[in-house]
């Protein structure tokens, strides 16, 4: 969808989906799983958390520009996830 709009074949996202999504079933959460539900949250909360910093550092390389474009100034700095802040700790 977001190449959709930004290649303009579509003027926003939300038009987009308009166009591209269809519901075709809604499956709601099963109450009784709640605590099922919790713990996979829980994974998802530590990968998350962990990937955070990573992430953050990919961004922070310079290497892509203010039109989205790839580069490859400022990759050839060293390891640019070899920060304190990017180390995972368990």
């Amino acid at each position: 969808m977001l190449a959709a709009v930004g290649a303009g074949l579509h003027t926003d996202v939300e038009a987009a989906a308009a166009k591209m999504v269809r519901v075709k079933e809604r499956i709601l959460p099963d109450p009784s799983k709640k605590e099922a539900y919790d713990r996979v949250f829980a994974v998802y909360d530590r990968l998350a958390s962990g990937v955070r910093p990573l992430v953050h550092a990919l961004g922070g390389m310079g290497i892509v520009d203010e039109d989205g474009a790839v580069g490859t100034e400022g990759a050839a700095d060293g390891d640019p996830t070899d920060t304190p802040d990017t180390h995972m700790h368990t």
